[in-house]
């Protein structure tokens, strides 16, 4: 059996037992154990648990079974055999335990174990068909067969072991190339046994030709080659290891490089003769770059001083590794850096050897104060007395090497006496670290440039950004012909600089935002429908001043619990800004981000003018509205406060409806908040003009009243009672706050605010108008779904005061009569009043 191949060698047994058995089947099934992919006879991989595989069978197999089978652990007889590891014979395979297949058509089987490979089968379909002799050529070829399956299986290995070697060899000649070093192997004659593509560049050849060639076929320089010679032999005689730490290999250029090279005994793979192996480290350039130092003694050194500044990553860490790496190659009683402070004026302590505090190294050194100054003015090292750097009893006996390190600091090595050597290598020292300073100021001068270009590059698209979202929004506002196109596009522009927006109206009575226009449903507007707290647009709204919120920054009070709020959507900041025009605020926006400081000035810039854009328009689309639309408008009032002045800083009064009950009198109902009872009714008892009616307390500091105003001699509002008389316009609501009230008003007719600012001027000395808006019925807090009653100020103020006082409940809450003396009319006035008021509210009722 000399076939090479595993499937070849059992194929052969195969074949030679059905040549000489003379029986229809025979085959060889292979062991693979669990965890191995294989394939199923269907076709689909699969991961054997433990199963006999069949590797092949007789040509005439065919002719008993379709289809070899797989045998799983402990399901055949194969596995019974495999597993006891000694051939079996079956003369009646139907009737054995454990038969793979009952019905099997094999009658007799005889199978043998090739040792943990498989085993082999012959089988016949008669019963107790297989004779022992037959068996015995049966055994014979199965011993042959598994020394062939071994010999296959060490023939595998041999070309396995081969073809790593190669690889692994192909591995070091492209590591042995790729290096800068020069690696080598010479014989005893000086030949080349090995070259890397380094040395073969320094020659001026290839690696193939410089195999069996010496250094005197490249060089002519003779000294070079007898002293590699001589290194060579060296080694190969001794037997031992040999460094060279300088020295010298004319190259085919002609230059002169310097060699720091390492030499060791070898022998070559497939031979006895011994031989030398070499690699050498090309240090030419840190000769040249260190020329003033010993190259003997001082290279290695300064070349761990240069390593351990370069990697310095400030001058701090630069003046460390300084003064470390020369305590390690210095013998000193005392090394320091001092550095120029230049707003001090004094030479400071940066860096000592050893502890910092152990040192004998001044301090400090003012301008004059020593002779260490003196090094600034030297162009190279210098010698001064050891007291000018320390203050000890023996300084007078020692020497201070001063260098200057840059422009503003100085090394000093403070020894016994002067050192030519020691001059050098400081000198030396100085250059280096002075390269590395330059280095580190470079770099951070680039880095530092680098990130103000980047930074500055950012802030030019955020402007950019943000100023044509300006131009855009502004465009959009002064374009729109609706209030709600001027909203939208203020909320749109707050998708541009913000995660979340609204714009809101505002009622400065109820100080409440409703929000209108949201960039998306939901999200910390809803906030302010329910919320009693002054946040911040409600701030913003009343003071007519932006409002800015933000995580991190100290925030007290509603504007606290705003923001926590807000950390609960999972925004940081916010920007409220009221939306106005000359100074009447006629919306509300809000700006809210995921991220704090996103408003900075630029974007509070942007925001503000969007902001003034959009309440101009406001203005403007409203100025242009039906004459007939109800206006609702706002005045604050103080100095004082025109009905409730004097109020002390714990409380306020809202009210809810106002009746114009005679021409000296209003009479107003609304709640009392932040006063006990006792403090109300003192404080209108204190207050001339302000008669209480009723009080009905709801909690300890919250109230219903009921009051009536009359003028006084120093407080009249008779001018104001005739501009609403005659202009068909009526005090709606009022809400007073310590010095300050807020009355609003509502007409048709513009040209009546006017009017009223001019008569409160005359009451109160500021007198600003704060909000203005055209009232729908779905956005006053007054019901004009009636339809358009068309009623007077005075059928509405008494209709109104009769349905407020209970005359239409059942009991009445006040009769005809009383109602009349509220108004200072006659009954029958009253009632006349009454029924047009009644007439006119069912008319536009059902019409």
């Amino acid at each position: 059996m000399t076939t090479d191949d595993y499937e070849g060698v059992i194929d052969t047994a195969i074949k030679g037992v059905t040549e000489i058995i003379d029986r229809p089947f025979s085959g060889y099934w292979a062991h693979e154990p669990a965890g191995t992919d294989t394939v199923a006879p269907a076709g689909t991989a699969e991961t054997t648990t433990d199963v006999l595989v069949p590797v092949s069978v007789s040509s005439s197999a065919a002719s008993i079974v379709e289809e070899a089978p797989r045998f799983r652990r402990g399901e055949s007889l194969a596995w019974e055999v495999f597993d006891a590891g000694t051939p079996a014979y079956y003369p009646n395979v139907a009737a054995e335990v454990g038969v793979h297949n009952r019905e099997t058509p094999i009658g007799t089987e005889f199978i043998v174990p090739i040792d943990d490979d498989g085993v082999f089968l012959v089988g016949s379909p008669e019963t107790g068909s297989l004779a022992e002799d037959e068996r015995e050529l049966i055994l014979i070829v199965t011993q042959y067969l598994q020394t062939a399956i071994e010999l296959v299986a060490q023939r595998r290995q041999l070309r396995t072991a081969r073809d790593r070697i190669e690889s692994e060899r192909n591995q070091l000649e492209r590591v042995m190339n790729t290096v800068p070093q020069l690696i080598f192997a010479k014989n005893t004659d000086g030949e080349f046994l090995l070259a890397n593509e380094a040395v073969a560049d320094a020659y001026g050849t290839t690696v193939s030709d410089m195999i069996g060639s010496t250094d005197a076929d490249y060089t002519a320089e003779s000294d070079e080659v007898d002293a590699f010679t001589d290194d060579d032999r060296r080694v190969i005689e001794t037997g031992k290891p040999l460094h060279r730490t300088e020295e010298t290999l004319t190259d085919a250029a002609g230059n002169e490089r310097v060699l720091e090279t390492w030499k060791i005994p070898f022998t070559p793979v497939d031979s006895d003769e011994d031989a030398v192996l070499g690699v050498a480290n090309d240090i030419t350039d840190l000769t040249d770059a260190r020329d003033a130092l010993d190259r003997q003694r001082r290279l290695t050194n300064l070349y761990a001083v240069s390593s351990r500044v370069f990697k310095s990553t400030d001058p701090e860490d630069a003046f460390d590794a300084c003064v470390k790496a020369v305590a390690d190659v210095v013998t000193a009683d005392e090394l320091a850096i001092y550095d120029r402070n230049t707003s001090e004026g004094e030479l400071v302590r940066l860096a000592t050897a050893g502890d910092n505090s152990e040192s004998r190294s001044r301090q400090r050194i003012h301008p004059g104060e020593t002779d260490l100054w003196r090094a600034f003015t030297e162009s190279d090292t210098c010698w001064l007395p050891a007291d000018a750097v320390i203050d000890a009893g023996d300084a007078a006996e020692k020497q201070a090497l001063v260098t200057q390190l840059g422009d503003t600091s100085l090394l000093s090595v403070v020894v016994d006496e002067r050192d030519e050597t020691l001059e050098s290598f400081i000198r030396a020292v100085s250059q280096q670290v002075s390269a590395a300073l330059t280095q580190l100021r470079q770099e951070t001068s680039i880095a530092g440039l680098s990130n103000d270009v980047a930074r500055t590059q950012r802030q030019a698209d955020r402007y950019q950004n943000l100023w044509e979202g300006m131009v855009d929004t502004v465009e959009a506002i002064v374009t729109a012909e609706t209030s709600a196109a001027v909203r939208e596009a203020v909320v749109d522009f707050g998708d541009r600089v913000a995660e979340y927006a609204f714009v809101g109206t505002y009622d400065p009575v109820t100080e409440r935002i409703d929000p209108v226009e949201v960039s998306e449903a939901g999200g910390p507007a809803k906030l302010y429908e329910s919320a009693r707290q002054t946040f911040p647009a409600i701030t913003a709204a009343s003071q007519n001043e932006p409002q800015r919120i933000v995580d991190g920054q100290a925030t007290g009070g509603a504007h606290g619990e705003w923001l926590n709020r807000l950390l609960h959507f999972g925004y940081r900041e916010s920007l409220a800004v009221p939306v106005s025009h000359c100074g009447t605020v006629h919306a509300i926006a809000e700006f809210i981000s995921t991220d704090a400081e996103r408003f900075a000035e630029p974007e509070r810039q942007a925001v503000g003018a969007v902001a003034d854009a959009a309440g101009m328009r406001l203005s403007t689309l409203e100025s242009a509205s039906a004459s007939n639309a109800p206006i609702a408008f706002d005045f604050e009032c103080q100095d004082p406060s025109p009905l409730f002045p004097g109020l002390s800083t714990s409380g306020t009064i809202v009210v809810e409806h106002v009746a114009l009950t005679g021409r000296e009198n209003f009479h107003l109902t609304g709640r009392v908040d932040g006063y006990t009872e006792t403090a109300f009714r003192d404080y209108v008892a204190a207050t001339p003009g302000i008669e209480l009616d009723s009080i009905a307390s709801t909690d300890s500091s919250v109230h219903e009243i009921t009051v009536r105003m009359r003028d006084t001699p120093d407080r009249s509002l008779a001018s104001v009672r005739d501009v609403l008389m005659r202009t068909d316009t009526q005090l709606s609501s009022v809400r007073s706050r310590p010095n300050a009230d807020v009355l609003e008003f509502w007409t048709t007719d513009p040209k009546v605010i006017g009017r009223v600012r001019e008569e409160l001027s005359t009451v109160s000395g500021s007198c600003q108008l704060v909000s203005k808006r055209h009232v729908s019925g779905s956005s006053g807090r007054r019901d004009e779904s009636a339809g358009n009653t068309d009623l007077t100020s005075r059928q509405r103020e008494i209709a109104e005061t009769a349905l407020q006082e209970g005359y239409y409940d059942d009991p009445r809450g006040i009769n005809g009569a009383d109602l009349a003396d509220r108004f200072d009319v006659s009954s029958s006035t009253l009632h006349q009043h009454l029924r047009a008021a009644e007439s006119k509210i069912i008319r536009g009722f059902f019409e």
